[in-house]
Protein backbone atom coordinates (compact mmCIF):
# COMPACT_ATOMS: atom_id res chain seq x y z
CA UNK A 1 0.00 0.00 0.00
CA UNK A 2 2.61 2.15 0.74
CA UNK A 3 4.38 1.61 -1.98
CA UNK A 4 1.44 2.01 -4.81
CA UNK A 5 0.29 4.91 -2.71
CA UNK A 6 0.67 8.45 -5.32
CA UNK A 7 3.95 9.98 -4.97
CA UNK A 8 2.14 13.56 -3.17
CA UNK A 9 0.62 11.02 -0.25
CA UNK A 10 4.12 8.86 0.47
CA UNK A 11 5.45 9.25 4.12
CA UNK A 12 6.71 7.26 6.31
CA UNK A 13 4.44 4.39 8.38
CA UNK A 14 6.71 4.07 10.72
CA UNK A 15 10.61 3.84 12.02
CA UNK A 16 12.10 0.68 11.66
CA UNK A 17 14.69 -0.05 14.00
CA UNK A 18 15.51 -3.27 14.14
CA UNK A 19 17.11 -5.61 11.44
CA UNK A 20 14.59 -8.12 11.51
CA UNK A 21 11.77 -5.86 10.56
CA UNK A 22 13.95 -4.49 7.57
CA UNK A 23 13.96 -8.51 6.49
CA UNK A 24 10.58 -8.60 7.36
CA UNK A 25 9.74 -6.02 5.02
CA UNK A 26 11.92 -7.00 2.17
CA UNK A 27 10.32 -10.30 2.36
CA UNK A 28 7.09 -9.02 1.64
CA UNK A 29 8.48 -7.14 -1.14
CA UNK A 30 10.13 -10.05 -2.12
CA UNK A 31 6.76 -12.06 -2.05
CA UNK A 32 5.21 -9.85 -4.34
CA UNK A 33 7.29 -9.92 -6.98
CA UNK A 34 7.86 -13.62 -7.26
CA UNK A 35 9.06 -15.45 -9.93
CA UNK A 36 4.94 -16.09 -11.26
CA UNK A 37 4.61 -12.16 -11.09
CA UNK A 38 8.05 -11.09 -12.72
CA UNK A 39 7.43 -11.58 -16.51
CA UNK A 40 4.55 -9.27 -16.07
CA UNK A 41 5.94 -6.96 -13.99
CA UNK A 42 9.43 -6.80 -13.40
CA UNK A 43 10.25 -3.69 -14.41
CA UNK A 44 7.46 -2.37 -12.20
CA UNK A 45 8.91 -4.30 -9.01
CA UNK A 46 12.44 -2.84 -9.32
CA UNK A 47 11.10 0.52 -9.66
CA UNK A 48 8.51 0.16 -6.67
CA UNK A 49 11.43 -1.28 -5.04
CA UNK A 50 14.10 1.14 -4.77
CA UNK A 51 11.00 3.85 -4.33
CA UNK A 52 10.15 1.53 -1.08
CA UNK A 53 13.89 1.59 -0.20
CA UNK A 54 14.09 5.00 0.03
CA UNK A 55 11.12 5.50 1.21
CA UNK A 56 11.60 4.06 4.12
CA UNK A 57 14.35 4.82 7.05
CA UNK A 58 16.63 2.23 7.25
CA UNK A 59 19.28 1.40 10.47
CA UNK A 60 22.36 3.70 10.40
CA UNK A 61 24.35 0.65 9.84
CA UNK A 62 22.68 -0.54 6.81
CA UNK A 63 24.32 2.71 5.24
CA UNK A 64 27.56 1.53 6.14
CA UNK A 65 29.87 -0.45 3.36
CA UNK A 66 29.93 -3.38 5.80
CA UNK A 67 26.46 -3.34 6.52
CA UNK A 68 25.83 -3.50 2.81
CA UNK A 69 27.92 -6.58 2.30
CA UNK A 70 26.37 -8.21 4.64
CA UNK A 71 23.05 -8.10 3.43
CA UNK A 72 23.87 -9.02 -0.05
CA UNK A 73 25.65 -12.24 0.95
CA UNK A 74 22.60 -12.67 3.53
CA UNK A 75 20.24 -12.30 0.50
CA UNK A 76 22.60 -14.21 -2.23
CA UNK A 77 22.99 -17.64 0.26
CA UNK A 78 19.34 -17.67 0.93
CA UNK A 79 18.91 -17.47 -2.89
CA UNK A 80 21.25 -20.36 -3.56
CA UNK A 81 19.74 -22.13 -0.53
CA UNK A 82 16.55 -21.93 -1.85
CA UNK A 83 17.39 -23.22 -5.30
CA UNK A 84 19.49 -26.38 -3.99
CA UNK A 85 16.00 -27.53 -1.88
CA UNK A 86 14.06 -26.72 -5.36
CA UNK A 87 16.47 -28.97 -6.86
CA UNK A 88 16.35 -31.79 -4.81
CA UNK A 89 12.67 -32.37 -4.17
CA UNK A 90 11.19 -33.56 -7.43
CA UNK A 91 7.58 -31.66 -8.29
CA UNK A 92 4.34 -33.86 -9.22
CA UNK A 93 5.05 -33.40 -12.71
CA UNK A 94 8.63 -35.14 -12.93
CA UNK A 95 7.44 -37.75 -10.83
CA UNK A 96 4.08 -38.17 -13.36
CA UNK A 97 6.64 -38.04 -16.32
CA UNK A 98 8.69 -41.07 -15.07
CA UNK A 99 5.74 -43.28 -14.73
CA UNK A 100 4.16 -42.32 -18.29
CA UNK A 101 7.82 -43.53 -19.93
CA UNK A 102 8.04 -46.68 -18.01
CA UNK A 103 6.45 -49.77 -19.71
CA UNK A 104 6.58 -53.04 -17.98
CA UNK A 105 6.42 -55.96 -20.39
CA UNK A 106 4.53 -59.08 -19.49
CA UNK A 107 7.44 -62.40 -20.02
CA UNK A 108 5.98 -64.55 -22.58
CA UNK A 109 3.93 -67.33 -21.39
CA UNK A 110 2.79 -70.99 -23.26
CA UNK A 111 5.76 -71.05 -25.47
CA UNK A 112 5.77 -73.82 -27.47
CA UNK A 113 8.68 -76.06 -26.31
CA UNK A 114 11.63 -76.77 -29.16
CA UNK A 115 11.50 -79.90 -30.88
CA UNK A 116 14.76 -81.46 -31.86
CA UNK A 117 14.63 -83.50 -35.13
CA UNK A 118 16.20 -86.21 -36.43
CA UNK A 119 16.92 -87.79 -39.77
CA UNK A 120 16.94 -91.05 -40.44
CA UNK A 121 18.53 -91.42 -43.68
CA UNK A 122 19.41 -89.94 -46.79
CA UNK A 123 16.46 -88.05 -48.57
CA UNK A 124 13.85 -88.91 -45.53
CA UNK A 125 11.52 -87.06 -44.11
CA UNK A 126 12.12 -85.82 -41.04
CA UNK A 127 10.63 -87.40 -37.58
CA UNK A 128 10.38 -86.11 -33.85
CA UNK A 129 11.27 -89.00 -31.01
CA UNK A 130 10.55 -86.67 -28.18
CA UNK A 131 6.83 -85.74 -27.78
CA UNK A 132 4.64 -88.46 -28.19
CA UNK A 133 5.17 -90.92 -25.04
CA UNK A 134 4.87 -87.35 -22.99
CA UNK A 135 0.40 -88.60 -23.22
CA UNK A 136 0.78 -92.13 -20.77
CA UNK A 137 -0.29 -95.07 -21.88
CA UNK A 138 -3.25 -95.93 -19.97
CA UNK A 139 -4.71 -93.05 -22.05
CA UNK A 140 -3.44 -94.80 -25.57
CA UNK A 141 -4.71 -97.65 -24.62
CA UNK A 142 -6.81 -98.13 -20.84
CA UNK A 143 -3.92 -99.16 -18.89
CA UNK A 144 -2.35 -98.30 -15.55
CA UNK A 145 1.32 -96.26 -15.36
CA UNK A 146 3.16 -94.73 -18.36
CA UNK A 147 4.84 -95.40 -21.20
CA UNK A 148 8.56 -93.66 -21.66
CA UNK A 149 10.09 -93.30 -25.02
CA UNK A 150 10.58 -91.78 -28.47
CA UNK A 151 7.67 -91.51 -31.10
CA UNK A 152 5.84 -89.44 -33.71
CA UNK A 153 4.86 -85.74 -33.63
CA UNK A 154 2.34 -85.24 -35.69
CA UNK A 155 0.19 -88.67 -35.76
CA UNK A 156 -1.28 -90.62 -38.46
CA UNK A 157 -2.88 -87.34 -40.78
CA UNK A 158 -5.56 -88.01 -43.30
CA UNK A 159 -6.16 -90.14 -46.03
CA UNK A 160 -5.87 -93.46 -44.40
CA UNK A 161 -9.28 -95.59 -45.07
CA UNK A 162 -10.62 -98.06 -42.26
CA UNK A 163 -12.17 -100.66 -44.41
CA UNK A 164 -10.76 -104.10 -45.16
CA UNK A 165 -8.50 -104.75 -48.61
CA UNK A 166 -6.70 -107.76 -49.48
CA UNK A 167 -5.12 -110.44 -46.85
CA UNK A 168 -1.19 -109.88 -46.64
CA UNK A 169 1.16 -112.32 -44.67
CA UNK A 170 3.86 -111.77 -42.50
CA UNK A 171 5.75 -115.26 -41.83
CA UNK A 172 3.07 -116.47 -42.98
CA UNK A 173 0.35 -115.32 -41.49
CA UNK A 174 -2.43 -114.05 -43.65
CA UNK A 175 -4.42 -111.12 -42.21
CA UNK A 176 -7.17 -108.72 -43.85
CA UNK A 177 -6.49 -105.16 -43.53
CA UNK A 178 -5.39 -101.57 -45.33
CA UNK A 179 -3.07 -100.01 -43.20
CA UNK A 180 -0.15 -102.50 -41.49
CA UNK A 181 2.01 -101.20 -38.83
CA UNK A 182 5.27 -103.93 -38.15
CA UNK A 183 6.59 -103.41 -34.31
CA UNK A 184 9.63 -105.40 -34.83
CA UNK A 185 12.22 -106.59 -31.99
CA UNK A 186 15.94 -105.14 -32.96
CA UNK A 187 17.58 -106.04 -28.97
CA UNK A 188 20.85 -107.65 -28.66
CA UNK A 189 19.56 -110.97 -28.45
CA UNK A 190 17.97 -111.22 -31.76
CA UNK A 191 21.62 -111.59 -32.95
CA UNK A 192 21.28 -115.12 -31.82
CA UNK A 193 21.84 -117.91 -34.71
CA UNK A 194 19.07 -118.98 -36.57
CA UNK A 195 18.82 -122.21 -38.67
CA UNK A 196 18.18 -120.87 -41.76
CA UNK A 197 20.52 -118.97 -44.72
CA UNK A 198 19.56 -116.20 -42.90
CA UNK A 199 22.08 -117.29 -39.95
CA UNK A 200 20.62 -115.13 -37.57
CA UNK A 201 16.80 -114.09 -36.36
CA UNK A 202 17.61 -110.84 -36.76
CA UNK A 203 18.09 -111.02 -40.59
CA UNK A 204 15.69 -113.72 -40.84
CA UNK A 205 12.88 -111.10 -39.65
CA UNK A 206 14.13 -108.48 -42.07
CA UNK A 207 13.96 -110.62 -45.23
CA UNK A 208 10.35 -111.59 -43.80
CA UNK A 209 9.92 -108.00 -43.40
CA UNK A 210 10.81 -107.57 -46.85
CA UNK A 211 8.56 -110.03 -48.41
CA UNK A 212 5.91 -108.56 -46.48
CA UNK A 213 6.39 -104.94 -47.88
CA UNK A 214 6.35 -106.96 -51.48
CA UNK A 215 2.62 -107.91 -50.98
CA UNK A 216 1.14 -105.02 -50.48
CA UNK A 217 -0.85 -103.06 -53.29
CA UNK A 218 0.21 -98.92 -53.50
CA UNK A 219 -3.49 -98.33 -52.14
CA UNK A 220 -2.63 -99.94 -48.77
CA UNK A 221 0.28 -98.50 -46.25
CA UNK A 222 2.42 -99.63 -43.97
CA UNK A 223 4.70 -98.10 -40.95
CA UNK A 224 8.03 -99.99 -39.16
CA UNK A 225 9.00 -99.45 -35.96
CA UNK A 226 11.69 -101.06 -34.45
CA UNK A 227 12.59 -101.28 -30.63
CA UNK A 228 15.39 -102.26 -27.96
CA UNK A 229 14.99 -100.34 -24.81
CA UNK A 230 13.43 -97.42 -26.70
CA UNK A 231 11.42 -96.94 -30.16
CA UNK A 232 13.06 -96.48 -33.00
CA UNK A 233 10.11 -95.61 -35.63
CA UNK A 234 11.17 -95.49 -39.93
CA UNK A 235 12.12 -91.54 -40.72
CA UNK A 236 8.06 -90.76 -41.66
CA UNK A 237 5.51 -88.57 -39.64
CA UNK A 238 2.37 -91.02 -40.58
CA UNK A 239 1.14 -93.82 -42.41
CA UNK A 240 3.04 -94.21 -46.16
CA UNK A 241 1.46 -95.75 -49.29
CA UNK A 242 3.15 -98.90 -50.03
CA UNK A 243 4.02 -97.42 -53.57
CA UNK A 244 7.44 -99.58 -54.81
CA UNK A 245 9.47 -96.10 -54.31
CA UNK A 246 7.95 -96.35 -50.51
CA UNK A 247 8.85 -99.71 -50.15
CA UNK A 248 12.78 -99.21 -51.54
CA UNK A 249 13.50 -96.14 -49.43
CA UNK A 250 12.32 -97.42 -46.22
CA UNK A 251 13.77 -101.14 -46.44
CA UNK A 252 17.37 -99.25 -47.07
CA UNK A 253 16.57 -97.65 -43.99
CA UNK A 254 15.46 -100.81 -42.82
CA UNK A 255 18.95 -102.49 -43.46
CA UNK A 256 20.62 -99.62 -41.33
CA UNK A 257 18.97 -100.80 -38.23
CA UNK A 258 21.34 -102.56 -35.62
CA UNK A 259 20.27 -105.52 -33.21
CA UNK A 260 21.60 -103.68 -29.97
CA UNK A 261 20.22 -102.87 -26.10
CA UNK A 262 17.46 -104.63 -23.90
CA UNK A 263 14.00 -105.17 -24.66
CA UNK A 264 11.27 -102.80 -23.89
CA UNK A 265 8.41 -102.84 -26.06
CA UNK A 266 6.00 -100.82 -24.44
CA UNK A 267 7.00 -97.33 -26.26
CA UNK A 268 7.02 -98.97 -29.66
CA UNK A 269 3.37 -100.06 -28.92
CA UNK A 270 2.14 -97.12 -27.88
CA UNK A 271 3.56 -95.28 -30.98
CA UNK A 272 1.62 -98.07 -32.88
CA UNK A 273 -1.85 -97.85 -31.51
CA UNK A 274 -1.21 -94.29 -31.81
CA UNK A 275 -1.13 -94.91 -35.45
CA UNK A 276 -4.69 -96.67 -35.52
CA UNK A 277 -3.96 -98.98 -38.04
CA UNK A 278 -6.25 -102.41 -38.97
CA UNK A 279 -2.87 -104.49 -38.13
CA UNK A 280 -0.39 -104.71 -36.03
CA UNK A 281 2.40 -107.37 -36.24
CA UNK A 282 4.70 -107.51 -33.14
CA UNK A 283 7.65 -109.56 -32.99
CA UNK A 284 10.21 -110.12 -30.44
CA UNK A 285 12.23 -112.98 -29.07
CA UNK A 286 13.20 -111.83 -25.61
CA UNK A 287 11.36 -111.76 -21.94
CA UNK A 288 9.89 -107.82 -20.34
CA UNK A 289 10.43 -106.09 -17.01
CA UNK A 290 7.87 -106.13 -14.83
CA UNK A 291 6.21 -103.14 -15.63
CA UNK A 292 6.32 -104.21 -19.29
CA UNK A 293 4.50 -107.07 -18.75
CA UNK A 294 2.04 -105.45 -16.75
CA UNK A 295 1.49 -102.98 -19.59
CA UNK A 296 1.42 -104.91 -22.79
CA UNK A 297 -1.37 -107.52 -20.85
CA UNK A 298 -3.58 -104.20 -20.50
CA UNK A 299 -3.55 -103.37 -23.87
CA UNK A 300 -7.33 -103.68 -25.49
CA UNK A 301 -8.03 -102.66 -28.96
CA UNK A 302 -11.25 -102.89 -30.32
CA UNK A 303 -10.47 -101.10 -33.98
CA UNK A 304 -6.49 -102.77 -34.16
CA UNK A 305 -5.50 -106.30 -34.85
CA UNK A 306 -2.71 -107.29 -33.03
CA UNK A 307 -1.24 -110.03 -34.12
CA UNK A 308 2.00 -111.62 -32.13
CA UNK A 309 5.05 -113.35 -33.08
CA UNK A 310 8.05 -115.09 -31.00
CA UNK A 311 11.01 -117.24 -32.27
CA UNK A 312 11.23 -120.99 -31.02
CA UNK A 313 13.66 -121.22 -28.06
CA UNK A 314 16.47 -123.77 -27.92
CA UNK A 315 15.64 -125.31 -25.13
CA UNK A 316 17.31 -128.64 -23.84
CA UNK A 317 15.25 -131.76 -23.31
CA UNK A 318 15.25 -130.74 -19.64
CA UNK A 319 14.30 -127.35 -19.84
CA UNK A 320 11.26 -128.21 -22.10
CA UNK A 321 10.09 -130.73 -19.88
CA UNK A 322 10.39 -128.41 -17.29
CA UNK A 323 8.10 -125.42 -19.10
CA UNK A 324 5.68 -128.21 -19.88
CA UNK A 325 5.23 -128.80 -16.45
CA UNK A 326 5.35 -125.42 -15.53
CA UNK A 327 2.45 -124.83 -18.41
CA UNK A 328 0.18 -127.30 -16.58
CA UNK A 329 0.96 -125.13 -13.58
CA UNK A 330 2.89 -127.66 -11.41
CA UNK A 331 5.35 -125.28 -10.07
CA UNK A 332 6.96 -127.28 -7.70
CA UNK A 333 7.55 -130.60 -9.77
CA UNK A 334 9.41 -128.26 -12.60
CA UNK A 335 11.32 -126.26 -9.69
CA UNK A 336 12.68 -129.92 -8.36
CA UNK A 337 12.89 -130.88 -11.91
CA UNK A 338 15.49 -127.53 -12.87
CA UNK A 339 16.22 -125.99 -10.14
CA UNK A 340 16.09 -122.70 -8.39
CA UNK A 341 18.03 -120.76 -11.03
CA UNK A 342 16.92 -122.69 -14.65
CA UNK A 343 13.44 -122.19 -12.97
CA UNK A 344 13.39 -118.93 -12.82
CA UNK A 345 14.86 -118.40 -16.41
CA UNK A 346 11.68 -120.81 -17.40
CA UNK A 347 9.59 -118.98 -15.76
CA UNK A 348 10.34 -115.98 -17.26
CA UNK A 349 10.25 -117.30 -20.70
CA UNK A 350 6.25 -118.84 -19.80
CA UNK A 351 5.44 -114.89 -18.68
CA UNK A 352 6.82 -113.30 -22.11
CA UNK A 353 4.99 -116.64 -24.04
CA UNK A 354 1.70 -116.05 -21.59
CA UNK A 355 1.88 -112.22 -22.30
CA UNK A 356 2.16 -112.54 -26.74
CA UNK A 357 -0.70 -115.00 -26.19
CA UNK A 358 -2.75 -112.58 -24.27
CA UNK A 359 -1.71 -109.89 -26.07
CA UNK A 360 -3.20 -111.68 -29.43
CA UNK A 361 -6.25 -113.24 -28.07
CA UNK A 362 -7.51 -109.77 -26.77
CA UNK A 363 -6.75 -108.00 -29.60
CA UNK A 364 -8.45 -110.52 -32.51
CA UNK A 365 -4.62 -111.32 -33.37
CA UNK A 366 -3.18 -114.50 -33.54
CA UNK A 367 0.27 -115.54 -31.58
CA UNK A 368 2.47 -118.04 -33.87
CA UNK A 369 6.31 -118.92 -32.61
CA UNK A 370 8.37 -118.78 -35.53
CA UNK A 371 10.62 -122.19 -35.85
Amino acid sequence: TLCLAPPQSRRPIARIKTDSEVFAVLAVLKELCSQERRSRFSVQCRVLFRRAVRTIRLPAWVSRPSGRAFGVSLLLHLILAACAAMSLVPGAEQFREIVFETEWIAPASGLEPAVEMTAMASAATVVSLDDILNTDLNRAIGAKGQANGAGLGSGRGQGVGVGRGDGKSFFGLATEGKSFVYVLDCSLSMNHPHDSEFKTRFRKMKMELANSLRQLKPEQEFFIIFFNHEAIPMPADRLVSAAPENQQHFLSWVDQVPAQGDTDPTAALSLALRLRPDVIYFLTDGCFSGPANEIVRSIQQSRTAINTFSFELWLTEKQKAGLELMRKKKASAAMTKLGESTYRQMREVLMAEQVLQGLAEHNGGKYFVIP
